[in-house]
């Protein structure tokens, strides 16, 4: 969740001024929750840091997403829980339907995962919000040194409109796309300043890469490479898209830190 608001603050901000970014009301979430067709999902789960050698792959695990109220024991929600529970659409009802497994040396183990509910999750003025599912994991699960501690764990992927995630996408390449004329730039001056043997031109030149170098690190390149391509989205409804990519976290409610554990997967399936 943390890093999809970073991404979704820095692109609204490197248009601010220049042109409206689509952006959804709270109302307008609850609207799309409550119409929401029962949606059944396929979720991978790869926990562990980017940088970890050992990682611990629960695959497998089967969901049905419903939009009735979650009437039943579950896990607090970091949305409706949280410090603005008027950005949540509500938490809902989730039937887990297989839970994910892992394989070590010992053979395939089984992670068990309760309470399991879910909520959308939209920012005020925000071009993407998220769809969040919650669940509490009773036990530990250890592959090598990677580890899954029991306690409450959230996987958050974004989610979009026709008109953000166009608009997202074109912003997307409109950065590619100066950042990448920056470092032909940047190189081009560099060049020059290698083999030009006049020392007062090479310091223009020397001068010139930089500025050029200064423009590609005003960009926001890695706020823009979050954004999905066609590939990485699936249609929820007609006017509503989730990414398959996603993150997995724990955080203490309402207002402490999120925690990143690793990264997560979702694949739409046939009802």
């Amino acid at each position: 969740m943390k890093y999809l608001i970073i991404t979704v603050c820095v692109l609204g901000s490197a248009v601010n001024g220049y042109v409206t970014v689509p952006t959804v009301t709270t109302g307008l979430t609850n609207n799309v929750v409550d119409t929401q067709t029962p949606q059944k999902v396929s979720i991978n789960m790869d926990i562990g840091t980017p940088d970890a050698i050992s990682r611990l792959a629960i695959s497998g695990m089967t969901l049905d997403l419903h939009n009735e109220p979650a009437n039943y024991d579950h896990v607090v929600m970091p949305g409706f829980n949280g410090p603005h529970p008027k950005l949540s659409s509500g938490v809902k009802k989730l039937d887990l339907l297989k839970q994910g497994e892992f394989v070590s040396l010992a053979g395939a183990k089984t992670v068990r995962a309760l309470k399991g509910c879910w909520e959308m999750v939209w920012k005020k003025d925000s071009p993407a919000g998220a769809l969040v599912c919650g669940f509490e994991i009773p036990e530990q699960y250890q592959r090598n040194e990677a580890l899954l501690m029991p306690g409450r764990i959230y996987l958050s992927f974004p989610v979009w409109t026709k008109d953000t995630l166009a608009f997202a996408r074109a912003e997307k390449e409109r950065v590619l796309a100066k950042a990448t004329e920056a470092l032909r730039e940047k190189d081009e001056m560099m060049e020059k300043y290698v083999s030009d043997p006049n020392p007062f031109m090479k310091a223009l030149h020397y001068r010139n890469a930089y500025a050029a170098a200064e423009k590609f690190y005003r960009q926001p390149v890695n706020a823009v490479r979050a954004v999905p391509d066609s590939d990485e989205v699936f249609q929820l409804q007609d006017d509503l898209f989730c990414t398959t990519k996603g993150t997995i976290w724990r955080k203490a409610l309402p207002r402490g830190q999120s925690v990143l554990l690793g990264s997560a997967s979702l694949k739409p399936l046939p009802q």
